[in-house]
């Protein structure tokens, strides 16, 4: 004999089985979704970076500043002392796949020395790079590059033996290929030469007289 009250309570024993059997059917079909839109993401990232290759700005810093047309700057009797910087900062734009394995080194950065004067010249940037980038600019717009008289002297050699054990003889140096070397450069650069040394490691000296570059 069943009570209203049972037949309350399996009813409402049987409604919260049934709900909870929905929960799980959500639950799991919502990580099927949460998977298919995983993978869906991923192949759509994968489409866009291999077909679509899109364009993207870039920078590649610490790129070297290098002169040209020094020669011709030596020619007036003049050298560069010095620059402000050594480095410049790139921004290009690119496909993907032409910009993602870029370095300092696919990308030249000069100075053309041309027409400078004795003194500091305030001068511009020139900035190339590898096919298929664009450059948009660099850091720097300006740099100065500070100029003097190019002065070329004659310094004596002094020699000098390095890694020697202790305890152990100087090696005897009986001749040497050159007695002086010519250096040429900045005045300011050139004047601050105290001398010139020619290092000659112990470690390369047999019993024998032999000839050794150093």
């Amino acid at each position: 004999v069943y009570t209203s009250e049972k037949i309350t309570r399996k009813r409402s024993l049987r409604d919260s089985q049934e709900r909870n059997l929905e929960v799980r059917r959500m639950l799991k079909n919502n990580k099927i979704n949460i998977v298919i839109a995983i993978i869906f993401a991923i192949a759509l990232w994968v489409y866009v970076v291999v077909e679509v290759n899109p364009s993207s700005a870039q920078v590649t810093r610490n790129v070297p500043i290098q002169f040209v047309n020094e020669d011709r700057l030596n020619e007036t009797g003049l050298a560069v002392l010095s620059c402000d910087v050594t480095t410049a900062s790139v921004f290009y734009t690119g496909q993907r796949s032409d910009t993602s394995k870029l370095k300092a080194d696919d990308f030249k950065v000069t100075i053309d020395l041309r027409g400078m004067v004795e003194g500091t010249n305030t001068v511009k940037i020139k900035v190339s790079g590898p096919d298929g980038v664009n450059i948009d600019t660099s850091n720097l717009q300006r740099v100065n590059v500070v100029v003097e008289k190019l002065v070329k002297i004659d310094v004596p050699i002094t020699p000098k033996v390095i890694n020697l054990a202790d305890g152990e003889s100087e090696p005897y140096i009986v001749k040497m290929s050159k007695d002086v070397v010519s250096v040429s450069g900045a005045k300011s650069l050139i004047d601050s030469i105290v001398n010139v040394r020619a290092e000659l490691d112990a470690k390369a000296v047999g019993e024998s007289v032999k000839a050794i570059s150093c």
